[in-house]
């Protein structure tokens, strides 16, 4: 079925008189500054949460990092979600308990009808090989591609905001076959048998998707002016340079 197929067509470069306003209104927002990009791995540390929060980082963090939320007084500036799986089951959470100030929503969670809290961005999901890696946007408020990983997508969405170092934290990019290892919390999601982006074969694809899409922004990083470090505790993820998340702080 077409619904099913993610290499037909690039509507992206095909409707410039797309944008978001809501988004666009975010543009260079915090032009040459730093910020964080906290993934949901089980090195995650609250008391890491709470040391970018004393430091008043600017975060973009991304899926289940609400189940943090009860352990810490740190929200992210920016929050976005591409995983339509566990939005079903996190969405209300967000709107009852967590609004975040910029909740950014991916067009396949969101159906034509959804709370203005949220905001909807277009993803493209153009099919990437080890020889053909996805676009890059250059400008999110039209909308962004898909990268096997929503790091990637944070990666343009930070892009967008200015940001010229982006440090990714909690970014393990491990999986294991006990799924309630993945993340930082056993209860991530209700019942993650059921997500179909655990299934070892999507899993495998979106994790060559995922280097070469990450492999794809550092190559990037000098021509758009950026940089990406990995802060993570503990990571199978070399894209990167490493480094080490206490250094970034003073007294």
């Amino acid at each position: 079925p077409a619904k099913n197929q993610t290499v037909l067509y690039d509507f992206l470069s095909q409707v410039p008189e797309y944008r978001n306003p809501r988004i666009e209104a975010l543009k260079d927002i915090h032009k040459g500054k730093r910020c964080f990009i906290i993934g949901c791995g089980p090195s995650l540390r609250i008391e890491d949460l709470d040391t970018l929060a004393a430091s008043k980082e600017i975060c973009i963090s991304v899926n289940g990092i609400i189940r943090a939320f009860q352990s810490t007084a740190w929200r992210p500036n920016y929050y976005l979600c591409q995983h339509a799986y566990g939005f079903n089951e996190w969405q209300d959470t967000l709107l009852r308990d967590y609004k975040i100030d910029h909740m950014l929503i991916s067009d396949g969670c969101l159906g034509g009808e959804f709370d203005p809290a949220f905001i909807k961005f277009h993803l493209s999901c153009l099919d990437v090989w080890e020889d053909r890696p996805p676009f890059f946007s250059r400008d999110f408020s039209r909308g962004a591609y898909v990268g096997g990983n929503v790091m990637y997508t944070c990666i343009q969405f930070a892009f967008y905001l200015g940001c010229s170092e982006m440090y990714l934290y909690g970014v393990d990019h491990t999986v294991t076959a006990n799924k309630k290892d993945n993340h930082f919390s056993k209860d991530y999601l209700a019942d993650e048998t059921k997500d179909p982006d655990l299934i070892p074969t999507v899993v495998a694809r979106e994790r060559m998707e995922t280097n070469t899409a990450l492999a794809h922004a550092r190559e990037l990083e000098t021509e758009l002016g950026f940089k990406v470090y990995n802060a993570s505790r503990k990571t199978m993820l070399e894209a990167f340079e490493r480094v080490d998340f206490d250094t970034l702080f003073t007294e």
